[in-house]
């Protein structure tokens, strides 16, 4: 999914270098800063933060934050992506 959405913000950016940069290091940014905010609202969660033996419950807790977070991340992406209107790109000489 990263390497998806790093080609289509290539994508976006088309032939225009000089924004080029800008808009892959605020992608990257705002990438880091969603997935730290994931990982930390997933890991302040009561199975996640237990120092001693899990219970079957905490266990499936975390199998099913495993599945399903990155799957409904998926589809989302999918979904907006299929609902994005294209348009086409017309090559600028510079």
């Amino acid at each position: 999914m990263l390497s998806t959405g790093v080609n289509l913000i290539s994508d976006v950016v088309g032939a225009k270098a000089k924004s080029g940069a800008f808009v892959f290091g605020v992608y990257s940014m705002i990438d880091k800063i969603v997935v730290g905010v994931g990982i930390f609202v997933v890991g302040e969660t009561e199975a996640y933060s237990k120092t001693t033996l899990l219970t079957a419950e905490d266990r499936n807790f975390i199998k099913w934050t495993v599945i399903l977070v990155p799957g409904i991340s998926c589809l989302l992406s999918a979904l907006i992506l299929c609902l994005t209107s294209v348009n086409e790109y017309v090559k600028v000489d510079e």
